[in-house]
């Protein structure tokens, strides 16, 4: 074995952790002492990674949208808060995020982690394998350069005249499945999955999107972060009248993204829960739901319903009353022409078993 003590910023790419309180920051370097063993005498390429805490980022979006030309305007921008003593010179940066809230367990302040490759070597960065949740990358084009204590912003990426479609979607029990997926605990449901109640909860609002698509032909082509969205409409005057505000999770290349704008008016939704009941009790049962929109327009709206079957993993569609689609493990869309002033009425069967 060799002790080695590091008295200046090194490259450092090997699995092994740093002991908590086993390093200190003096005049923004870092000072380190590590035992280190080998099989073999000799020289060896070494690459050191550990976790620095508080360094952190959020992204915001300004979208434009004229709804004459049917087209919006994105523009990013990031901004990384470094409350450590360290500065970072003509570093390369890549944001990290997860796809959920991380508690204390983890060393990721808030689900976000920047990743910093500097000239000097000092490279703070996430171990993003072996979590229980998924991490997301994003590099930035430009190096920066960043002052201890310093909060600076930096556009992350804009596009131009991009083209949407206006979507106008139900989705009556959106709080429970997001609840259910969020936690990945079908365990804690087994209590649960044969009340009859469980799940009813619903909302009546039938709400706008601006659907547009993340390419490369359409003006973006990059993975888009997780962050705010505030959406302003371009008046003929060329003024920007506020819309709505939202937030955007992460989106890849190539994904359809939807900002949400508002609640339709004079449309309303309703999911009731029909029957639900065992076939073989204990390990089969079927729950019937039936889906209400009413109108108060004067002209046909074209409507997506989106329906999350949330009781269990393993379920099947026996009966319904128009065609579907599914589009997730846990997700069923039904397409609906809403008449002017009219009603829609949309019933099916799930069959559940564990």
């Amino acid at each position: 074995g060799k002790s080695i003590k590091f008295q200046q910023a090194i490259d450092l790419s090997s699995k092994a952790n740093l002991p908590e309180k086993k390093y200190s920051i003096e005049s923004g370097r870092p000072v380190l002492t590590w035992q280190i063993f080998s099989e073999k005498a000799g020289e060896y390429p070494l690459t050191l990674q550990y976790m620095a805490s508080n360094i952190t980022w959020k992204a915001d979006y300004l979208v434009t949208f004229n709804g004459e030309t049917q087209m919006l305007d994105i523009l990013v921008w990031v901004t990384i808060k470094n409350e450590t003593d360290a500065s970072f010179q003509n570093a390369q940066v890549r944001l990290l995020s997860t796809n959920k809230e991380v508690k204390d367990t983890y060393p990721v302040d808030q689900g976000r982690i920047v990743s910093f490759q500097s000239e000097r070597g000092y490279s703070p960065s996430a171990q993003v394998t072996n979590f229980p949740f998924v991490i997301y990358e994003y590099p930035m084009e430009r190096k920066i350069n960043i002052e201890g204590h310093e909060t600076k912003q930096i556009l992350y990426t804009q596009a131009d005249e991009i083209p949407y479609t206006r979507k106008y979607i139900y989705e009556g029990n959106a709080a429970v499945i997001r609840n259910i997926i969020d936690s990945k605990c079908y365990i804690s449901q087994v209590p649960l999955r044969q009340e009859r109640s469980w799940g009813k909860e619903t909302q009546n609002g039938i709400y706008e999107y601006l659907e547009f698509k993340n390419d490369k032909e359409k003006g973006l082509g990059q993975p888009l972060p997780r962050g705010k969205v505030r959406v302003y409409r371009k008046e003929q005057d060329y003024s920007l009248s506020w819309i709505a505000d939202d937030s955007l999770e992460n989106a890849s290349s190539g994904d359809i993204t939807r900002i949400r704008i508002g609640m339709l008016k004079d449309v309303l939704g309703q999911r009731i829960q029909v029957d639900f009941k065992p076939i073989v009790p204990d390990h089969l049962y079927d729950e019937i739901f039936e889906i209400k929109l009413t109108s108060y327009q004067k002209q046909d709206i074209n409507i997506e319903v989106i329906e999350h079957l949330y009781r269990w993993p393993q379920w099947k569609i026996v009966e319904s009353s128009q065609e579907f689609k599914q589009t997730g493990q846990y997700t069923i869309h039904f397409e609906v022409v809403l008449p002017a002033e009219g009603e829609k009425n949309i019933s099916y069967t799930v069959r559940y078993k564990w």
